[in-house]
């Protein structure tokens, strides 16, 4: 049993659980994406960079960010491509990656591809890795996020 996120409490049975790892996989995926970095005083690291910065302007041509304030910051604000892989490294879905597999121990072998749809206006995350005792049960978990 694993406890459910949202986390709640009630009576008899105290702290709700989750008895599906993938659900339970699934709920703290959702919830690392929405944090932005800083976002929890007790583990600043935690959460997700990109959700910091989802009042920035957007080129989607070369797909990164620019700054908001342009006159003190004329060049790129974040060099980090929005859409890619997380093999690269100057990519979101990098650093998306880095962060599950510190704060997820329960998934293994973590890949992210992180993709900008255009006409829909969303950003799409897959997330796929292996969990399990011997490392053999596939993993694969899609989160949109609305953008711009």
């Amino acid at each position: 049993m694993y406890t459910a996120i949202p986390f709640a409490i009630s009576k008899p049975d105290g702290i709700r659980k989750e008895p599906d790892m993938k659900e339970s996989i699934r709920s703290f995926l959702d919830l690392l994406v929405s944090s932005p970095h800083g976002s929890c005083a007790a583990d600043p690291e935690f959460g997700f960079v990109f959700k910091n910065f989802r009042f920035e302007n957007f080129n989607e041509d070369k797909g990164v960010l620019y700054s908001s304030n342009p006159e003190k910051e004329p060049s790129v604000y974040h060099k980090h491509k929005i859409h890619g892989r997380s093999v690269n490294v100057n990519t979101f879905a990098f650093d998306l990656k880095k962060s599950i597999e510190q704060y997820e121990p329960r998934l293994k072998q973590v890949k992210v591809n992180m993709e900008y749809r255009m006409h829909e206006k969303t950003v799409v995350l897959t997330i796929q890795g292996k969990i399990g005792e011997k490392i053999t049960e596939d993993f694969n978990h899609q989160i949109k996020i609305h953008v711009w």
